[in-house]
């Protein structure tokens, strides 16, 4: 699609920034996603014996899924120069497209596994509905915003989009099931998280380099750590071993 929105050599090189970003992107979706294919089958054997034992499996996952997602986001937006720095010298135009997939992806994390508990409890329409409303979304915002911003536009339609069927999904919960992700200790953890990330964004401004990217790196499982210790309940803790 940016090869034919935009003209000429800039149109691949504009793709080919674009692809460096998204698949950076995928590494705190990873971690998102394997809470997905363990909480699926769960969420399908709980709701055949007894529905409401899904909602303690849906905060645990989000709970650990926003403490874990959030700072590894961080860190790749934060840590984003010197990570492409493997690339050529060229691909550092690709850290704004960077900053905004992995926002995207820790936007997701904040409504946990909410696609595949929808699917899973019996839901069958609704996911197919979920990506029929990410899609226009997308598609208007990328040919709406691709033209005059290049691989940037393709960013924020892609996130949009992405947000827009994860978050759609944690609605749907709130509506059918009244489960929400949202919670005390998802507040907190969130809150610990969100905290270490800014001082990541502050060691990126004022340091930068590599004692910048030592630092980062460093705070990174700082931060995760302190977010799991007072995002989780002390069953989820017992949970996680």
């Amino acid at each position: 699609l940016l090869n034919l929105l935009l003209a000429g050599a800039g149109a691949a090189a504009a793709a080919g920034l674009f692809e460096i970003a998204r698949k950076l992107s995928t590494v705190p979706y990873i971690v998102r996603q394997s809470f997905q294919y363990v909480l699926a089958p769960l969420s399908s054997a709980q709701a055949s014996a007894d529905r409401t034992a899904i909602g303690p499996l849906y905060h645990f996952a989000t709970r650990v899924s926003t403490a874990l997602v959030i700072p590894l986001a961080g860190l790749i937006t934060f840590a984003g120069p010197d990570i492409l720095s493997v690339y050529r010298s060229e691909a550092s135009a690709a850290l704004p497209l960077l900053a905004l997939l992995c926002a995207a992806r820790a936007g997701e994390a904040i409504v946990g596994p909410s696609g595949s508990v929808v699917e899973m409890i019996g839901h069958r329409l609704l996911p197919s509905l979920n990506s029929l409303t990410a899609f226009p979304v997308w598609i208007v915002l990328a040919l709406w915003l691709t033209p005059p911003l290049g691989a940037l536009g393709m960013a924020i339609a892609v996130s949009l989009g992405v947000l827009a069927s994860t978050w759609a999904a944690a609605v749907e919960l709130q509506i059918s099931d009244r489960l929400s992700p949202f919670d005390r200790k998802l507040f907190q953890g969130l809150a610990v998280a969100l905290v270490g990330v800014g001082l990541m964004a502050l060691v990126f401004t004022f340091v930068g380099g590599a004692l910048g990217f030592a630092i980062n790196m460093t705070l990174w499982p700082a931060t995760s750590w302190l977010a799991l210790r007072y995002g989780l309940t002390r069953e989820d803790r017992l949970a996680l071993g």
